[in-house]
């Protein structure tokens, strides 16, 4: 093949499928097996057909190789692009990994980065000490809120229907100041990043994903030192369709993050409202 020029874009290997040193090793493996075989695509078909779909799948994702899956999500006609092919004859994630190791050294001990990183760690003990001091002496007067965690959006790969129901907690815990949670629960934003397992065309017609909210439940709204804690139920209205191509290969250990979700609410604190907002990330998940 032609030597040409080509810019390599890969992800930084370490990151995205939480790939360790044996997996980096095993995907160049793979690589080079394919560069031997570069002339014989039934072996290379039979090579990849015995690849970990963990594997296949960050391969295709990179833009190495090209997947098709028959009736029964059997792989077939394997391609390698033509970034495959210059990845190949750049290093592969080995030397990828080692290259953003360098830099990432380089960085960490440069003079300028060390005189930053001195001044922002001794401004963050003065802060830290001062903020002590003042804490110490007007804790009696402070308001502190109640402390607000949520669990992640959990979407799985279950395709029995086009709309689903889902469940979102939220959970109030008391840190000092009585508080009460109003039922004024609402979805300001939602982004879904793109990403190929969700279909947003399908014959022909647009469907985005759409995220709605149904219902708030909350069985005790005081949260005091006597009801230390109270978790917010929201059900959730889904419609998406999925690409089943995609979940084939989708192995039960693997977590993806689909985007983000905004919600915003508000409780009430020494008889003033207090309005507030959380974020939380939308996972898909195999069940």
């Amino acid at each position: 093949m032609k030597k040409t020029d080509f810019n390599i874009n890969i992800s930084n290997p370490n990151s995205h499928l939480s790939l360790d040193k044996d997996d980096i090793k095993t995907l160049d493996n793979i690589l080079k097996e394919l560069l031997k075989k570069e002339n014989e695509p039934n072996q290379q078909l039979e090579l990849l057909t015995n690849t970990s779909m963990k594997y296949l799948r960050r391969l295709n994702e990179d833009g190495l190789v090209n997947f098709q899956f028959d009736a029964n999500y059997q792989l077939k006609n394997p391609e390698i692009t033509k970034k495959g092919y210059e990845f190949l004859k750049f290093g592969g994630y080995s030397k990828l990994s080692s290259k953003w190791k360098i830099n990432l050294k380089k960085i960490l001990y440069d003079p300028w980065t060390i005189a930053i990183f001195g001044g922002l760690i001794v401004g963050y003990i003065l802060l830290f000490s001062n903020s002590s001091i003042e804490n110490t002496s007007n804790h009696s007067n402070k308001l502190v809120k109640p402390l607000v965690r949520v669990e992640p959006y959990r979407i799985t790969t279950n395709m029995d229907s086009f709309t689903t129901i889902d469940s979102l907690e939220i959970e109030f815990t008391y840190q000092g100041t009585k508080s009460i949670i109003n039922e004024n629960f609402r979805i300001v934003n939602y982004e879904f990043y793109d990403k190929p397992y969700i279909l947003k065309e399908a014959q022909g017609f647009e469907m985005k994903p759409e995220i709605n909210l149904l219902e708030t439940f909350i069985s005790n709204p005081i949260i005091d030192s006597v009801n230390t804690k109270e978790s917010v139920i929201l059900q959730i209205k889904r419609k998406m369709l999925l690409s089943g191509n995609r979940i084939a290969y989708f192995e039960k250990e693997d977590k993806e993050i689909l985007g983000v979700i905004n919600i915003a609410f508000d409780y009430v604190l020494n008889d003033s409202v207090v309005k507030d907002s959380i974020m939380t990330k939308i996972y898909f998940e195999k069940e």
